[in-house]
């Protein structure tokens, strides 16, 4: 009984120097002003058409939008939280806050995983079919 009362005041003690310790750091819940939750639904019904291209910069982690019939080019840059807005006419870079950028890179990055299993899954029925097809001559040869 005597270790267990010890054991927990040391729980208590060690608990006690990493609250103390710790930064506490209170977020304000940024506000979403009305320009960027334009901007985030122009984002959202672009990327839901399918005539949207999508694209990735490997080094700079930016993320491409690209809908030539609408003529509209969007970039959204990880390091500012911008969305670039491009058309022939006007050009706008909103910045957004934390979540609603992280939401619209989340989306982006599940389309480009979508079309990505696409291709992959279009390039294992060629092999498919080739090795079919090889098969098939290797049965001929052997007649």
């Amino acid at each position: 009984m005597k270790f267990r009362v010890k054991r927990f005041f040391k729980y208590l003690h060690i608990k006690f120097l990493i609250w103390k310790n710790k930064k506490v750091t209170f977020k304000l819940d940024e506000e979403i002003g009305e320009y960027e939750k334009m901007s985030a639904t122009i984002c959202r019904r672009l990327m839901s058409r399918p005539d949207t291209k999508f694209s990735i910069a490997p080094l700079s982690e930016k993320r491409y939008i690209i809908n030539e019939k609408l003529g509209m080019f969007i970039v959204l840059e990880p390091y500012g939280r911008t969305a670039e807005l491009t058309n022939h006419v006007y050009h706008y870079s909103v910045k957004m806050t934390e979540k609603t950028f992280k939401n619209i890179s989340h989306m982006f990055d599940h389309k480009v995983e979508g079309i990505r299993l696409k291709y992959e899954n279009e390039i294992r029925e060629q092999i498919q079919h080739s090795l079919h097809n090889v098969l098939d001559k290797i049965r001929n040869i052997d007649k």
